[in-house]
C-alpha cells in the first residue's frame, strides 16, 4: 500500500481535537501528529497519531 500522506491543507483545530481525544479515549496520551490523506477523497482525511494510539479522522468539506 503507498503512503499517501501529506501535510495539512485543511484548517483543523489540533488543540481542541487533542482534548476531545485525550477525554473521550481514557488510556491515550502523547503528543499529537496530523497528516492529511490525499487521492481525491470529497471529505478531508486525515491520519492522527496521539501517543502510540493512530486513528483515521473524516471530517465534511468546507464550505458555506
Amino acid at each position: 500500500m503507498t503512503d499517501r500522506r501529506k501535510p495539512v491543507e485543511q484548517r483543523l483545530n489540533t488543540e481542541a481535537l487533542a482534548a476531545y481525544l485525550l477525554k473521550a479515549l481514557p488510556g491515550t496520551a502523547g503528543p499529537l501528529r496530523l497528516d492529511q490523506v490525499g487521492g481525491g477523497q470529497s471529505n478531508p482525511t486525515f491520519y492522527v497519531q496521539l501517543g502510540a494510539d493512530e486513528f483515521v479522522l473524516r471530517k465534511q468539506p468546507p464550505g458555506p
